[in-house]
């Protein structure tokens, strides 16, 4: 998994987090990045097996 926030890699290549439930507001959320007024939030995963596999991403926003 991949995360980028404009110009800023939040992670690079790092495996995918495993949730059963939904994530707890703030506990849960593993990357903290600030992103400037125009930047694109990407997130990229790869499926390394051979089964289809769903992935899930929450991002949670606020202006300051």
């Amino acid at each position: 998994m991949t995360v980028q926030s404009g110009s800023d890699v939040v992670a690079e290549e790092s495996p995918p987090v495993v949730a059963t439930v939904f994530p707890i507001i703030p506990d849960n959320f593993h990357f903290n990045d600030t992103q400037e007024p125009g930047d694109r939030l990407k997130v990229n995963v790869r499926n390394p097996t051979g089964g289809a596999i769903i992935h899930r991403a929450i991002a949670m926003l606020s202006d300051a």
